[in-house]
């Protein structure tokens, strides 16, 4: 489960207790957690405790927390290692992507940070690689090297970019986006 806490969690007044909630109710194993850090501290400790779960800080705002035992990390920390019950150790990725220029505000023209408007998929992928590009390469150096070595991956995150797979032909025929845009990070 990948879980945007939006500062913390409890940013619009609601308690840490309702992350937990939707964490139950999702009868999720292992959760990514982005904007992890709230007025006073980091809500991921607090919720791992809560959960009396197991927690990893990545650092960046972002953290994972686990039913299961946490046994080590990537050497950027882009992944855990997580041991199943079964023995098994599984590599769980969590990523928060760099959120601006926002390429559908760029298209709507919706001012956000000192970044052009923009009109082309040419335009709309260039921006999403200035913004983002670097950030997916890293992590994807790490995931690759764990793909390679045949262990189980998991990604989750906040990748603050729509996805190739929703913004189709399509869905631009039916008025609901401006154009087919073939998003660069879900691509790679």
């Amino acid at each position: 489960m990948t879980l945007n806490l939006y500062h913390g969690g409890t940013r619009l007044g609601q308690p840490l207790s309702q992350s937990v909630k939707a964490i139950q109710a999702a009868k999720a194993d292992i959760v990514g957690l982005q904007e992890t850090e709230n007025q006073d501290d980091d809500s991921s400790v607090q919720l791992a405790k809560m959960l009396k779960w197991h927690h990893f800080v990545q650092g960046g705002r972002t953290s994972v927390i686990s039913r299961y035992p946490i046994v080590g990390h990537t050497p950027n920390k882009w992944g855990v290692h997580i041991k199943l019950p079964t023995g098994i150790v599984v590599h769980a990725y969590n990523v928060h992507f760099h959120y601006v220029p926002y390429q559908p505000y760029q298209f709507a023209r919706i001012p956000y940070g000192d970044f052009p408007f923009i009109t082309t998929e040419k335009e709309a992928i260039h921006w999403a690689n200035e913004a983002r590009g670097d950030q997916v390469s890293r992590m994807l150096s790490e995931l690759k090297a764990s793909l390679k070595s045949g262990t189980v991956c998991f990604l989750t995150g906040d990748f603050n970019e729509p996805s190739h797979q929703d913004w189709t032909e399509r869905v631009a025929e039916q008025g609901r986006i401006p154009m087919k845009v073939a998003y660069p990070t879900t691509r790679r």
